[in-house]
């Protein structure tokens, strides 16, 4: 959405010293360019949201996951931003405690690649608006941490009901990718 667009163009122009100004006009295109090694995850990022209009946020929140250290990225495609988490933060450690806040929790787990803990906080997710986001991302954490059998039995239990197009895109996506992580585990198992 283009909500999106505008969050990664705001953290685009408060972390990268060249992005481009109106003040003296704009730099050449070459001086724009990233080097391309270090920057593919977004590049692919930007392909896959404009040139082929299709947007997988499961599928990019993995990759921005596995990838890259960005934290802010990983926060945005799971619904959430920095400001919410630091307050979901410090009303946790105050003691408050509800679904929607452990979901805030385990997104920032998330974001921080503590997959267990941010397991722990989704699991505790069993009612509120964030139910089905937060078992998939309970069920990526499991894959993320290697656990593909509690992965596979996490997804088995979500239960879609009248699922939205994205819940249901990232169904099929986790299952793809699970069988993907099986495959290679049983080839990892039978070249030891």
């Amino acid at each position: 959405s283009w909500t999106l667009w505008l969050r990664y163009f705001a953290f685009q122009r408060a972390t990268t010293p060249n992005f481009p100004r109106r003040r003296g006009g704009y730099p050449n295109s070459a001086a724009l360019r990233p080097p391309r090694e270090k920057h593919d995850f977004v590049n692919g990022l930007l392909d896959d949201l404009t040139a082929w209009g299709y947007f997988d946020p499961i599928q990019l929140l993995d990759a921005a996951l596995t990838h890259s250290s960005l934290h802010t990225l990983p926060l945005l495609l799971m619904g959430t931003e920095p400001a919410i988490q630091r307050i979901a933060v410090s009303l946790y450690q105050a003691g408050a405690r509800d679904a929607d806040l452990e979901f805030e929790m385990g997104a920032h787990a998330m974001s921080q690649r503590n997959y267990t803990e941010a397991e722990q906080h989704l699991a505790r997710v069993t009612d509120g608006a964030h139910t089905v986001q937060a078992a998939l991302l309970r069920t990526l954490a499991f894959e993320l941490l290697g656990k593909l059998d509690e992965a596979q039995r996490s997804l088995d239990a979500i239960a879609l009901g009248q699922p939205s197009s994205g819940d249901a895109s990232a169904w099929r996506w986790l299952r793809k990718s699970l069988d993907r992580a099986y495959r290679q585990a049983a080839k990892n198992a039978g070249g030891k």
